[in-house]
């Protein structure tokens, strides 16, 4: 699900907890090494994405959170903060060098949106590997 998280809304917050999990605590995060990705370039994305994206005309960064039962993927737009946000159990995850492809899978019983986002490092460093299999450690 794509939502706006530049506000602290309660209900968009209850929302992003139920789907993800509650944000690690500090000194949780800090065991684990972090729960925050390197910094990305946005090259490609699924149409409601890219529209959001499109109204900037500079180049598009984002990151990634990981929480214990999925990944929020945070961009910006104007001055507006969103997030895309992905369980585990509906999440597919490639992985190249250099690139990363973050894909919802659609879900057949449900009519739900079916967003991607494509990601590049910045020039042209590797994908954090520490960062990557926290992220396939956590989804299994």
């Amino acid at each position: 699900m794509l939502r706006n998280l530049s506000y602290n809304d309660p209900k968009i917050n209850r929302e992003v907890n139920q789907a993800v999990g509650k944000a690690y605590s500090f000194l949780a995060s800090w065991r684990m090494g972090g729960t925050g990705s390197q910094k990305f370039i946005i090259t490609e994305a699924s149409e409601e994405i890219w529209q959001l994206l499109e109204r900037e005309n500079t180049t598009n960064y984002a990151n990634i959170e990981l929480r214990p039962e999925g990944v929020i993927v945070r961009f910006k737009s104007y001055l507006e903060s969103f997030g895309l946000i992905i369980p585990f159990r509906e999440m597919e995850l490639e992985a190249a060098e250099t690139e990363l492809l973050i894909r919802r899978k659609l879900v057949p019983d449900k009519l739900r949106e079916a967003h991607f986002i494509k990601l590049k490092t910045l020039d042209g460093e590797v994908v954090d590997l520490k960062f990557m299999k926290r992220i396939r450690g956590a989804s299994k």
